[in-house]
């Protein structure tokens, strides 16, 4: 049976990677990317989005806003499933088919350097803070990790070019992030300030990297109100990361 031209080609080209289409396609071609939900969409599903600024909520709404931030953590945002258990060896052997399929995001050493970006691990953050539990299982706490895949998920919809810092002595900043105009951000993520020592390597991480980039605005965001208030304690400026998703602007509004 010999298949209509038109309809030959349409098979064809469901056939093709994401990172193939352009090439394979004749004509024009325009991309469609569909994501998990986003943590307002999240909130939106259940019709809980907030309709005024974070400065203005009341406590109630502020205690089911965070509730429900640790919710989107633990279940992520596919609207039907939360992925499949994979092993450690199976997810290392289909790297390359999620990173096709926008499962997974690998995020590089942010460096001009083609050479130092290709020596350098990529770091690698699940599409979706759902997924951590599927390839996880030991059952011990990943808040930090989902919390950071959150943010990364963030960056990317909010089309920003991201990569990771690492400083001339060895600490590192989360995300360095330019945005498609003029704006440029170093985001740091720290779930739990409330140790000390962690607090002061994330700023100090802050800071340093802040010599390399002395353009980029510099964000902490924190799990919730009450890591923010460690934060404040020690005299550092902090975000909770749920008022940063919520935020309309691309980012680049102050904390």
């Amino acid at each position: 049976m010999t298949l209509h031209p038109v309809l030959a080609e349409t098979l064809s080209a469901a056939l093709v990677l994401s990172r193939e289409v352009h090439s394979s396609l004749r004509g024009r071609a325009a991309a469609t990317v569909i994501r998990p939900l986003s943590f307002r969409e999240f909130l939106r599903h259940r019709g809980e989005e907030p309709t005024r600024e974070p400065a203005r909520w009341t406590a109630a709404e502020r205690s089911l806003v965070e509730k429900r931030f640790r919710e989107f953590l633990t279940e992520g945002g596919f609207p039907e499933a939360q992925g499949h258990g994979l092993t450690k060896d199976a997810v290392h052997a289909m790297l390359d088919h999620l990173t096709d399929a926008f499962l997974v995001a690998a995020v590089p050493l942010a460096t001009e350097s083609e050479r130092q970006r290709n020596s350098n691990p990529r770091k690698l953050y699940p599409a979706d803070p759902g997924l951590i539990g599927a390839f996880d299982t030991s059952g011990r706490s990943n808040i930090g990790h989902a919390l950071e895949s959150a943010v990364m998920n963030e960056l990317d919809r909010r089309g920003a070019d991201v990569g990771y810092v690492r400083t001339g002595n060895g600490l590192e900043v989360d995300f360095h992030a330019r945005y498609p105009g003029d704006g440029e951000e170093l985001v740091q993520v720290c779930a739990d300030p409330s140790s000390e020592g962690t607090l002061v390597r994330e700023l100090a991480a802050l800071e340093e990297a802040a010599g390399d980039h002395p353009r980029a605005l510099r964000r902490l965001l924190v799990l919730d109100r009450d890591a923010r208030a460690h934060a404040a304690a020690s005299g550092a400026s902090a975000q909770p990361a749920y008022e940063w998703l919520l935020a309309r602007s691309e980012g680049q509004q102050e904390p």
